[in-house]
This record gives C-alpha cells, structure tokens and sequence, in this order.
C-alpha cells in the first residue's frame, strides 16, 4: 500500500477524490452503491399480503381481498432511512412478531428497490447466529420488494459506547460488566460473523459500531449488508463509510476484500479502545489525507497491550501487514478474553496503586499512613490474585512489582527490616537500589541493637534490685556480728578497766572474715551477679582483710588495741573514700563515719571501741537503707 501511494502524487489524487464527494458529507456517513438499479432487472419476486389494519403506517393493505385473510399484520412503524423503512409486524401463521423492510413509498427509485433486493439476498444466503435471519422475500400490492426478518429489540453497539450505563442490555455478565471486557465480547462475535460471510465469498465493507446490534439478552448482530459484496462482483464504485475506511477502499475500491473489513475491525475496536473512529476532520480534505496519509495508531499505557498491538496490526495501510482474515482477529480477541478474570483483577488493582502513586506523589510522607497502607495491601493482594489465576499476565506482573517496591519503601521508613526483606525476595527480578535500601536499614538497626544490648548490659550492671536480699542479709550479718563482738569488748573493758588485747581485736576482725567467707561460700552467685553487687563486696571485703592485715601487723610491734583501732577505722575511711570518688559519692557517709572514729580513736582513746561502734552501726545501717531505695529505684524504672 505505502509503495502504491509513493508512486502517486498524493495531492493530486487527494483532489480528485475530494471532487467527487460532496463536501459536506459527514465523515460517519455510509457511501451506498450506484448499481443497485441493475440489480432489479428481470427479478420476479413472489406476492407477500400485508394487513395494515389499524396501524396506521400508509401502507398498502390486502386485508378487503376475497379469501383468508394476510399472513402478516403490520403493527407499527419501528424506523425510516434514505432507503428504506421498517416496520414491526405480526405472522399470524407461526404466531410470531418480525419485521418487514421495503422501501418507503410505492414511488421509490429502482435503485432503491435493488438496495433491498441485494440486501436481503446477502443476508439470505448468510445463515449464522451473528446475522439476522430472513425468513421471507417477495413483493406487496404496490410491487415493492418487501424483506421479512427476525425482529430483534436491541441497541446500536455505538449507544452501548457513548453510554456504559445504557439499561437496555440485561444478561448478568453485561449488568456486572459494561467495560472492556464486554466490548470485546461485542467484537468478537461480529469477527465471528465476517469470519462466517468470508468463507462464503462475501465482503461486508461498511463495519462500524453504528451497524452493530446487541439484543436484550445479548445476542450480537452484524447489520446492514446493503453495500456488501461478493468477491468476484467487487467494481471500482467508492463505498463505505469515511471516517472507517481502508485506504485501499479509497485509492482502488476494486481492491478491497476480506483484508478492508479486517481493517474496519480493526477501526471499531479502535473506537472501543479510545472513544473516536480512526479517520476524523472537520472538512472533508482533512478526512481523506487522514485515511490516506494518517499516522499509525499509539494508545496510552492504559490500554491493555494485547488489544493495542492487535487494533495497530488491523489499521496498517499494508493489507499484507494486517492479520490475515477475521477469524484471525477473532481469535486474538478470543485469546485476551481467556485470563479475563485476571486482567479484570489486574485492572482494578491498577487503577488503586495509581491512586497510591498519586497520593506518594503528592505528599511523600504520605506512604507512612495506614489508609496508604491498607490501599497499597489491597492493590498488591490484587495482582497476587491476578497473577494466580493467569501467571503470564505481565502487566499484573509489572503492576506487583511497582507495588512491592513502594511496599519495601514503606517497611523501610518504619525500620521494619524484617518484613522488607520478605518483599525483597518476592521481587520478579532483583532490584539493586531496593537492596542497597534495606542492607542499609539491617546495618542501622545492628548498631542500634548493639547499643541497646550494651546499654541494657550495663543498666543490669548497675540494677540495685539484683540481689538485694542477700546483699541485706550480708549487711545484716556483718552488723550483728561486728556489734556483737564491739559491745562484748566494750563490757569487757568496763569491768576491766583494761583496753582490749589485741587477740581480742584479731578475733573480732576473723570473726568478720568469717562471715563473709560463709557469705561467699553459700551465696556467691548473688553477692557477684552485677556490678552493683560486686563493688560493694569489694569494698567491705577488702577494708575488712585491710583491717585484720593491719591488726596482725600491730600486734606483732606490740600496738596498744586502742590505737590500732584509730588505723583501722583509717584504713576504712581511705578504702571508701576511693570507692566514692570510683563510682558512689554515696560512699562516702560510710568514708566519713569510718573518719570520725578514727579521729575520736586518735583524741580519746577509750573511746574507741564505742566510736568504732557507732562508725560500724552507722556504716550498715546507711548501706542497707540505701541498698533499699537503690533497688525500689531500679525495679521502678525496669521496663514492664
């Protein structure tokens, strides 16, 4: 086709097909034959007797004729064109409605009468459930051929187009679903038809949406035959309808065949696919350079692909570039409507990831919300569903990637790791910058985990609730012991008037030691289970064998026990005070009353033993109310 128009001056041939056609012929408008006159010659139709009774139509009744009265009682007047009109009727002898068409006076031009006759002999010869069946061609009483067919109470395909929301259809798969997927229904079936009228030699040439009918219950009819034409009858007569056309009908007519009306298949889906026929213009050079020089169809990402590259192959200006015939056409149309179901389920979740987009788009923050979220769960389940049901659906497949993307960009600003790594996995194909998002997040939450365990560590160090019981249970100890033994010295001196003997004050200091190795002994996983514990062990420990070393050491360069008690209390001040400035300024009350007996010790020494008393009673004392808040402080900020 392209090589016969670059051998032709397009201009040229442009004026010459615009000198021919009225100027303002409406692009949509059907080019009817001029032979149909020929069509009547020598054509003796049988007599067809009509009742017009009371119907008032102006037509020709036989009923006042002697004998059984007409077969076919004519009702109403159900539509009038150019050539012809057509009433509804009743058949009295199969008590049944049809339809009658002839011509609409007994004045009518022959070439009228012939457009009937060629009509009905078309359809005749046509039996299929896609074309409306004739049952009867003859004449009335005025010598018009008259042409009686099954009645059918449809709409135009073209109505059910301009408008989804049309009642008249009412099967429930055309109630539930007026959208695509029906309109493919529609077409195939009218691919079915022409498939049907090619294999008996026969060329539609005027496939639009205006000549397709679809019943109340569904049934889909291809109508108006009138400019058909049989393959061995095609001449170079210009025919059809402008703003459908084939080129080829256009450059040379006589070449039209089967390839033209898999054209105009091509330009109703067209239509279906975008709302407009393919060939428009608002003068009538405009409408023909469109069918002679248009651009090849392009259709938005919305339009599924298969019906694109299908609607694009059928529209080529090559006859040879377009599928073979119509039942090919049938069948890729039969092929995009087996996944329906998917595609159906693949649509709508479309249509709701776009509303995510748009609203990412517009706010990003905006994927945090859970109203995003339930949308973007919802338009992925979708495409699962999609893809379950017809797993080479690739725009659902395209359409679940895009939603795991945003998924996974979602999980990650929640610093859920876990679950964006799931998604990840469920990718059709790796994504690398999505990877490097979530390698980044599960290297963050790593640290963040790290510095939480530390932290949790060193608070569990630091828990005075861990342990407390027999943390008291060695303050108590130590405290009865050592006040035990203090006051039994104390009497002792008093009934004396002797200090005591440094053997005394050995035992008194082993007796310590004693306590605090069966402490160790039966309850050393407590007293050493944290940090807490084990800094206070330390420390009373470690004054506790500085002390008996010291006394040891004094006893054996003949110290008076007075005196070693002023070094002792010393050693204890010294060892707290480090601990204080080590780690608890708590220490040092404890560092300050070990202090001050060592000085009364110093200054009054028979006062030692009731100052190493008190310093001893205060020191325990104040280390287990401590000890007891610190742990009320710690169970108080644990966590529940």
């Amino acid at each position: 086709m392209d090589e016969t128009l670059a051998a032709r001056d397009v201009e040229t041939r442009l004026r010459t097909l615009a000198s021919g056609l009225d100027a303002t012929l409406p692009a949509d408008a059907t080019i009817v034959r001029k032979d149909y006159a020929a069509a009547m010659a020598d054509v003796v139709l049988p007599l067809i007797s009509l009742d017009a009774g009371a119907s008032g139509v102006g037509l020709t009744s036989d009923g006042d004729r002697a004998g059984p009265p007409p077969d076919l009682e004519v009702v109403s007047l159900l539509g009038a064109g150019g050539m012809g009109a057509v009433y509804a009727a009743r058949q009295r002898a199969l008590a049944r409605d049809v339809a009658l068409k002839r011509p609409l006076s007994a004045d009518a031009p022959a070439q009228v009468r012939g457009a009937l006759l060629l009509e009905a002999r078309v359809m005749g010869a046509l039996e299929h459930p896609n074309i409306v069946p004739v049952h009867a061609l003859g004449r009335d009483a005025d010598g018009l051929p008259v042409l009686v067919m099954k009645r059918i109470e449809g709409v135009s395909f073209r109505a059910l187009l301009q408008d989804p929301t049309h009642p008249f259809v009412n099967t429930p798969s055309a109630r539930r679903d007026r959208g695509l997927a029906f309109h493919v229904d529609v077409l195939m079936q009218v691919a079915n038809a022409l498939a049907f009228a090619h294999s008996r030699g026969i060329v539609h040439r005027d496939v639009k949406p205006e000549n397709v009918m679809i019943g109340s219950f569904g049934e889909v009819y291809l109508l108006d035959w009138g400019i058909a034409v049989r393959s061995a009858e095609r001449t170079n007569q210009l025919v059809g309808t402008l703003a459908y056309m084939a080129p080829e009908m256009l450059v040379d007519p006589a070449s039209a065949d089967t390839r033209s009306d898999v054209f105009l298949l091509g330009a109703t889906l067209h239509e279906v696919l975008t709302g407009h026929p393919p060939h428009a213009g608002e003068r009538l050079d405009e409408v023909l350079r469109s069918i002679l020089l248009g651009d090849p169809p392009t259709y938005p990402p919305t339009v599924p692909h298969d019906l694109a590259e299908l609607a694009q192959r059928a529209l080529a200006r090559d006859p040879a570039a377009r599928p073979a015939d119509a039942a090919a056409v049938r069948d890729a149309l039969d092929a995009y409507r087996v996944p329906r179901a998917s595609r159906e389920l693949a649509d709508t979740a479309t249509a709701v990831l776009a509303e995510v987009e748009r609203g990412v788009e517009a706010s990003p923050e905006a994927l945090a919300t859970q109203a995003l979220g339930m949308r973007l769960a919802e338009a992925r389940f979708g495409f699962s569903q999609s893809l379950r049901e017809w797993p080479d659906n690739e725009a659902a497949r395209a359409g679940l990637t895009r939603c795991l993307a945003l998924s996974i960009r979602r999980e990650v600003g929640g610093r859920n790791a876990t679950a964006a790594r799931a998604l990840l996995a469920e990718l059709p194909a790796p994504d690398a910058a999505l990877e490097a998002l979530v390698v980044e997040l599960e290297r963050a939450l790593l640290a963040t985990r790290s510095l939480e365990e530390n932290a949790a560590r060193d608070a569990r160090e630091r828990d005075a609730s861990v342990s407390a019981g027999a943390r008291l249970g060695l303050y108590a100890a130590i405290g009865i012991v050592g006040l035990t033994a203090s006051i039994g010295g104390y009497l002792d001196e008093r009934r004396t008037g002797l200090p005591m003997s440094m053997d005394d004050q050995l035992k008194l200091d082993f007796a310590v030691l004693a306590v605090f190795a069966v402490a160790f002994l039966v309850g050393h996983r407590k007293l050493l289970a944290n940090r807490y514990n084990r800094e206070r062990w330390v420390l009373w420990i470690t004054t506790c064998v500085a002390i008996a070393a010291n006394d040891v050491m004094l006893r054996t360069l003949g110290v008076h026990s007075w005196t070693a008690t002023a070094v002792d209390f010393l050693l204890f001040s010294a060892v707290f005070t480090v601990g204080a400035l080590l780690s608890d300024r708590s220490y040092f009350v404890i560092a300050a009353a070990a202090a001050i007996a060592s000085v009364t010790s110093a200054v009054e020494p028979s006062f030692s033993t009731p100052a190493a008393t008190m310093a001893l009673v205060v020191s325990v004392l104040f280390s287990m109310e401590h000890s007891r808040r610190s742990a009320l402080r710690s169970a108080a900020a644990a966590p529940a």
